[in-house]
């Protein structure tokens, strides 16, 4: 957890958002510390937990829901996790096209 420790991106979990190959995400507001509302270049926003690495529609209501615990939104589709030392040797994977345009 020490950000001034090197760490090896092979031991993390890459969980690609929807258009993993569009080349840009912005990472545009955080809720709770725990939710992250991110762009997804052309695709949209989307909510990301960092929590369950599950990935979640822009809405409001969708924030709310994750945050309080009162219903699960459905998750947006998304390319499978897989490790950093897999991802870091192969092409993003194509768009679910579940894009939020």
């Amino acid at each position: 957890m020490d950000p001034n420790t090197d760490h090896d991106f092979a031991s993390f979990t890459v969980s690609y958002p929807p258009d993993a190959a569009s080349g840009r995400a912005d990472l545009e507001a955080t809720f709770g510390g725990r939710l992250l509302w991110i762009s997804d270049a052309h695709c949209g926003l989307f909510t990301f937990d960092t929590e369950t690495l599950k990935w979640y529609g822009h809405a409001f209501t969708d924030v709310t829901d994750l945050m309080t615990g009162a219903q699960s939104p459905n998750a947006v589709r998304v390319p499978a996790e897989v490790s950093g030392s897999v991802a870091i040797g192969q092409p993003a994977p194509a768009s679910t096209g579940d894009c939020q345009e």
